[in-house]
């Protein structure tokens, strides 16, 4: 799509429907069972998608609570969306952007988030049939006791990703780019074929039997830790308060 047409997509909606469809999650999300329904300003999509596509959530973000929901297209959407205790089943998330330390929680099935921006993204615990191809996924974080069964990462950017207690079957991982900083610990690996390559490996498995822990890209990793703390170190001297935080970037878990 043309980057004209998505800013179409985005113009089209207004301050007050956004309002509407966070007053529509709260509504929602006091129904105790399925299903719960959403309505769009527009019509359903050629896939016959409600047409959620371009929403711009803002500061203020968009929470989906508490509901379970099927068929919705958010493609293009840009902001701070986050879900909690939600199921969601056969949504496009492609092309997201979302921001300010997402997370989406609990199940998502035959969920598509082809090209999306998913920085920071703390995701699970179970994730089925989901398209993650070409996402950037920097820093992405598995919660507990993660499954993602049946879930394509091929052309991902998996830099600085950390997976743990995970478990991956029938996954496939295809030309994605893993950096010093990923991190899989304690995971299980079924009938997936994966090239850790710069990535840390500890305690986990591939189809029963042990991976040999590994961590290719330990030297690059130190170098990148001694930069930051030089960085650091000259921040704290000069008395620069808007210095490097803290917390480095680079730590990985040993």
């Amino acid at each position: 799509m043309k980057r004209s047409e998505i800013s179409a997509l985005r113009r089209r909606w207004s301050v007050e429907d956004v309002e509407d469809l966070r007053a529509q999650l709260l509504d929602q999300s006091r129904i105790t069972k399925p299903p719960h329904t959403l309505t769009s300003p527009w019509p359903a999509t050629e896939n016959e998608l409600l047409d959620l596509c371009g929403l711009t959530v803002g500061r203020y973000g968009l929470d989906i609570r508490f509901v379970t929901l099927e068929r919705i297209d958010l493609s293009f959407v840009r902001g701070a969306l986050t879900a909690f205790e939600a199921e969601l089943f056969d949504c496009r998330f492609d092309f997201a952007a979302l921001t300010g330390q997402p997370r989406l929680n609990r199940r998502f099935e035959r969920c598509s988030f082809r090209g999306a921006t998913l920085s920071r993204l703390a995701l699970g615990p179970k994730v089925v049939d989901c398209d993650f191809t070409g996402a950037k996924a920097h820093k992405l974080r598995s919660v507990p006791n993660t499954v993602f069964d049946r879930c394509t990462f091929d052309d991902s950017d998996l830099t600085g990703a950390q997976f743990s207690d995970t478990s991956f079957v029938d996954c496939t991982f295809g030309a994605v780019r893993f950096s010093a900083s990923t991190s899989f610990a304690r995971c299980s690996f079924t009938r997936t074929i994966i090239d850790f390559g710069m990535a840390q490996v500890s305690r986990t498995t591939s189809d029963g039997t042990a991976v040999p822990d590994q961590w290719k890209g330990e030297d690059e990793a130190s170098v990148a830790l001694e930069r930051y703390a030089a960085r650091y170190a000259r921040a704290i001297v000069a008395e620069d308060e808007d210095g490097p935080a803290v917390k480095s970037e680079t730590r990985v878990k040993s």
